[in-house]
């Protein structure tokens, strides 16, 4: 599944940030998230909109990236009150909001896949990451917009809040990445079920699979989707138990 390729888009898009010499890292890191959630959106169609978020961010990266290949982002004496100056930091502000957005539609999409697979624990648990970084980010905010106010009241609270600042955003990087690798573990792969249906015993995989779901839908079929659905899978039920039953008589 895609999960192992997000994982290494992740890493590339916000590890390069404690990298001193700038490549690209979260460009490409964005370019590859999108890919995989491209794969991942045949499973849980949130992960689409966690591709067009990605997409989003990508952008701003883009711009930020062009911004200071033109020489802004470096700002000596005077030049630091040009318009472009401004816009950049400004464009640091967009890029800290476009980041949080996109963590967290990746999270409500990891979370919904998880509680369609029945792993509560996983979806719990993002849940509780998406309350983290929400703190994370207003305390970022306030340090940026009233960074010079708290420098002026106390140097060491400043310096704490830096600090601070800059080890949760390392310790966030694992602990997404953690999250990620554990939906790689613990979510089957699109391979694992294509080969459990090409064995011998395919068919008795497939009709298993398809009379759990059928059980789920008939608990709850309310909706007349859920009803066309229960309609189908009782079809496709009966299809295969007729194919059984005609090969077992050849």
């Amino acid at each position: 599944m895609g999960f192992g390729i997000l994982f290494l888009g992740y890493l590339l898009t916000f590890g390069s940030a404690f990298f001193s010499m700038y490549l690209f890292g979260d460009i490409v890191g964005c370019a590859v998230m999108i890919g995989a959630f491209v794969m991942l959106s045949q499973y849980c169609r949130m992960f689409r909109q966690a591709a067009i978020a990605a997409g989003v961010l990508c952008s701003f990266y883009v711009t930020a990236a062009v911004m200071r290949m033109m020489g802004y982002g470096t700002p000596e004496g005077e030049a630091v009150y040009l318009i472009g100056e401004r816009l950049y930091v400004a464009l640091q502000y967009v890029i800290a909001v476009a980041t949080l957005v996109f963590c967290y539609v990746l999270l409500i999409a990891i979370a919904k896949q998880a509680v369609d697979v029945e792993l509560p624990d996983i979806a719990k648990r993002s849940r509780l990451y998406m309350t983290v970084y929400g703190v994370y980010f207003f305390l970022w905010c306030i340090f940026n917009l009233f960074s010079e106010k708290i420098a002026d009241a106390s140097v060491v609270v400043y310096n704490v809040m830096a600090s601070g600042l800059v080890l949760f955003s390392g310790v966030w990087i694992i602990m997404m990445s953690a999250q990620i690798l554990s939906c790689l573990k613990w979510i089957a792969p699109e391979e694992q079920v294509e080969a459990e249906e090409s064995g011998d015993d395919s068919k008795d995989n497939v009709l298993t699979r398809i009379g759990d779901r059928l059980n789920k839908i008939q608990e709850k079929a309310r909706t007349p989707r859920e009803k066309k659905e229960q309609e189908r899978l009782r079809r496709d039920i009966e299809e295969i138990r007729d194919t059984r039953e005609s090969e077992d008589k050849n």
